[in-house]
């Protein structure tokens, strides 16, 4: 009697496994296997349920020599701007809710897929932080490279009922904006998002090693190496100085030099006073956007100062061309 009933017990479990194997195979909501088109939203649903899963595994498929790593204020730069001006090779590596530790893991990854041409490493100054270490990088591709426990996994059987509900409804259960009306979320952006950045800021004493051997390893494999300040509203950056680190906001832009040229947007100016420019403190409308990779590519902007790479730091003792 308790064999049989052992047996049914792992029957069962069995019986429940395989259908979760198939539903996950079928639905396949990051595209491990491609072999089933349903035409699910997953570009906006399973990439926001996990961004480092979903980009590990399209990367792989469809590797680029030019890439942009970032958080989500370059997660918005859209590859056909690129493409736009000249630049048509391009994958947007970058995480919404990114880590610095996660853009230089996802560097280390796409190098090691593709021979690497150019990469755009944006380094807003909250990302520049001790704080910044957090990476899912290596979750992810253990996830990626082990196809039955990915087909078992709760968070892809997750993203596989998100996919096929937003199918259904056209309804996101987890959407993308903010449900407060703008005013709000700026309020919210600068007195409760802000101070949990800028109280505890610390240098990124620990990660700076780690740039070091990204910025090294591109100068020896001939890799052009850009280094991009994303632009913020000047009531954010008017926050770091309110946190007591204005003075470490002014420098980080000399340090990075020493790593590779700098380009940065983040500092007063027509653009970033302009409120109709952004969607909250932190990111830029579409237009804005372009108009950033517009600069971008061409390595110049009339709303960016630029600090050439200086590996000895000398630029922190000058004004930097532009200024």
């Amino acid at each position: 009697m308790e064999k049989r009933f052992f047996v049914r017990v792992v029957g069962s479990i069995a019986g429940i496994l395989g259908l979760v194997f198939a539903f996950n195979y079928v639905v396949d909501p990051f595209n491990l296997n491609g072999r089933f088109d349903l035409g699910l939203p997953k570009t906006t649903t399973s990439q926001v349920i996990d961004w480092r899963l979903y980009k590990s595994i399209e990367f792989a498929r469809h590797p680029e020599p030019t890439i942009v790593l970032g958080d989500s204020r370059c997660v918005a730069w859209n590859v056909e701007w690129f493409a736009e001006e000249g630049e048509p090779h391009v994958y947007n590596f970058s995480f919404g809710g990114g880590s610095l530790q996660e853009a230089i893991d996802a560097f280390w990854f796409a190098d090691s897929r593709v021979p690497l041409e150019r990469v755009y490493l944006c380094i807003p100054f909250s990302l520049y932080s001790a704080e910044s270490v957090a990476s899912l990088m290596q979750q992810a591709r253990e996830l990626a490279d082990d196809p039955v426990r990915y087909y078992l996994s709760p968070l892809v059987t997750k993203a596989s009922y998100e996919n096929l509900y937003a199918k259904r409804t056209g309804e996101k259960l987890r959407p993308g904006n903010p449900t407060t009306d703008r005013a709000a979320f700026w309020e919210f952006q600068l007195e409760k998002t802000a101070p949990k950045q800028f109280a505890g800021w610390a240098p990124p004493d620990d990660l700076w090693p780690e740039l070091e051997r990204v910025a090294q390893h591109c100068r020896e494999r001939g890799i052009d190496l850009r280094i991009v300040i994303p632009p913020t509203h000047v009531k954010l950056q008017a926050r770091v100085a309110d946190f007591g680190h204005a003075r470490e906001f002014a420098a980080y832009r000399c340090e990075l030099a020493r790593l590779a040229p700098v380009l940065d947007f983040d500092w007063p100016n027509e653009l970033t006073r302009d409120d109709a420019a952004f969607v909250d403190p932190y990111h830029m409308e579409p237009e804005a956007a372009r108009r950033i990779v517009r600069g971008v590519v061409a390595g110049s902007s009339p709303d960016a100062r630029l600090y050439p790479w200086d590996p000895a730091g000398g630029s922190c003792l000058t004004e930097p061309p532009g200024r």
